[in-house]
């Protein structure tokens, strides 16, 4: 893998048997499954050819057989790492196995472990089978509802108790997730069952993340600038300089990838909806004058056609490179970056933000950018040594660098959308009203038998009376394109918001203060985007 190069995680649940007669069959089909049958789990599947990286991280409960099994295979690939699911408190749950051997390797294992989950802390080997077996169920449930796809080592028979493999199996159907069943009767038997889960269109995000063309030089000249707007003034200088260094090697290189990628993306979308909705009223006039003037016909619907042929070119174009879809993904991890990037400046860590329940639905293709970001926390690391510094210090930084910052930034926005909108809307509603006459005054000329001059204003009058309706509903269209109206009032009510976070900062006595402010602050900030993500998912270009 590159260096880079950030993989899509892929997520392996695992479930299965203690014991079984052929390991080694097992093992080899697991392996052959995640090396080259991986992308058939994807739904949609990914397109051909795409080169993107992958890692895994195993969910395993560490048990005898399967657990351990598939964890020895899944961390032969590199970059893997290994997540416990323990039914209940280690030192108890050892008791399950059933020699000191297996007893040592589970401590082993979760040595290796990166993370741990406990999830029934007060389960003891004292306490009731059932207890202890709704323990093994919640383990077993919660692998599914945390993976992207689960293994099972099954020998296809009904479940022999609660929380069996049977049981977790229709359990993760139920939940459609995808699926890798490997017999343990006949391990070439492996069976593949597509579900929700995995999905190709976030493996083609991550590769056009990785791979969009950015010079080196571009990025260290953008990462300068960040750096000197962030750090090179008096707040900013109160940083530890090992933390700025960090932050500077770490985490502004990913934030100008992300930043540029968005902005380009929105050059692109904003000019094709232009294009867009100048080009359609032109087509208009164009089949108006083919209409209304005598042997014109021919050039100007060969006009109208070449107008709409370039409407029709432009629309297909945009869609097919998903500027709008880039824009707004990569303007989100952007900001997600953002926050990372002020938080570890005051010693704190990003908390992460995850898609809430009523907005997955929309944004269900959209939850690469938060794995693509945890992917890059995870490479960064974490500054090392960082030296204390004043609270005040801190919070003066925050309050000058970041919401005093966002502050200016929405002040500017409710200003611009709005006298934008404003001018929008008196153009419209002038074109409306033009429009009105143009067709009064087609009638009124009607009336008057085309005599004198209004003979010679009746197709003048016919023209504007065609068109304007379409200038109209071309303003119209730029107006909701941009969302004008919307941000405007999206950007007073943030503006409102932030003041009053600034005040709460610039009276912080402590570090405790300053950590749960910092904290309401990154969500504030990251629901804010999201909002707005969700928001611009539903504005597409669109011929009048």
């Amino acid at each position: 893998m590159a260096a880079n190069e950030i993989p899509l995680r892929i997520r392996i649940g695992v479930t299965g048997h203690r014991s079984y007669h052929d390991a080694d069959g097992l093992a080899r089909s697991v392996k052959a499954t995640l090396r080259s049958r991986i992308f058939e789990l994807f739904d949609p599947p990914p397109p051909a050819g795409l080169a993107t990286p992958l890692s895994f991280t195993v969910l395993t409960s560490l048990a005898e057989g399967a657990d351990r099994l598939v964890a020895t295979e899944v961390m032969e690939f590199p970059d893997s790492e290994i997540t416990a699911v323990l039914p209940y408190a280690a030192d108890e749950y050892q008791e399950s196995f059933t020699t000191p051997e297996a007893q040592k390797d589970f401590w082993a294992w979760l040595d290796r472990a990166g993370k741990s989950v406990i999830l029934r802390p007060g389960v003891t080997k004292a306490s009731e089978s059932g207890i202890r077996k709704a323990a093994y169920e919640a383990a077993g449930r919660f692998v599914v509802d945390n993976c992207d796809l689960l293994i099972a080592l099954w020998d296809g028979r009904e479940a022999q108790g609660r929380g069996g493999t049977a049981e977790i199996v229709a359990y993760a159907r139920s939940k459609n997730r995808p699926l890798v069943i490997v017999s343990t009767l006949d391990p070439e038997n492996v069976r593949i069952e597509r579900g929700n889960g995995l999905s190709g269109r976030a493996l083609e995000r991550v590769a056009y993340f990785n791979g969009f063309p950015l010079p080196e030089a571009t990025i260290r000249t953008y990462v300068d600038n960040l750096y000197r707007a962030l750090f090179e003034n008096r707040e900013g200088g109160k940083i530890p300089e090992t933390v700025r260094s960090w932050i500077r090697e770490r985490l502004l290189p990913w934030y100008a990838r992300a930043s540029m990628i968005a902005k380009q993306n929105q050059k692109m979308y904003n000019r094709a909806g232009l294009a867009v909705y100048a080009l359609t009223p032109l087509a208009v006039a164009a089949v108006a004058i083919g209409i209304l003037v005598h042997g014109w016909s021919f050039g100007a619907f060969l006009i109208e056609f070449v107008l709409l042929m370039a409407v029709y070119i432009i629309i297909r174009i945009a869609g097919r490179r998903k500027v709008h879809d880039r824009w707004i993904e990569t303007r989100f991890l952007t900001e997600n970056l953002r926050a990372a990037v002020f938080l570890f400046s005051c010693g704190s860590e990003p908390s992460g933000f995850v898609f809430p329940p009523l907005a997955r639905t929309v944004l269900r293709d959209d939850e690469w950018i938060q794995r693509l970001f945890d992917e890059i926390m995870r490479r960064a690391g974490r500054p090392a040594g960082c030296p204390q510094i004043d609270v005040k210090d801190h919070a003066e930084f925050i309050r000058i660098r970041w919401v005093g910052k966002q502050i200016e930034f929405h002040e500017k926005k409710k200003v611009k959308a709005g006298k934008i909108s404003g001018s929008l809307e008196i153009i419209g509603q002038g074109v409306f009203l033009a429009a009105i006459v143009a067709a009064a005054s087609h009638i009124a000329l009607r009336l008057m038998g085309y005599q004198g001059l209004s003979a010679w204003l009746e197709n003048p009058a016919a023209f504007l009376a065609v068109v304007l309706p379409a200038v109209g509903a071309a303003v119209g269209g730029i107006r909701s394109h941009r969302e004008y109206s919307r941000l405007e009032k999206r950007s007073r009510s943030m503006e409102a918001v932030l003041k009053d976070l600034d005040q709460r900062y610039a009276s912080v006595a402590d570090a405790d203060a300053l950590k749960a402010l910092l904290q309401e602050t990154e969500l504030l900030m990251l629901q804010e985007t999201q909002d707005w993500l969700v928001l611009m998912k539903s504005v597409v270009i669109r011929a009048v």
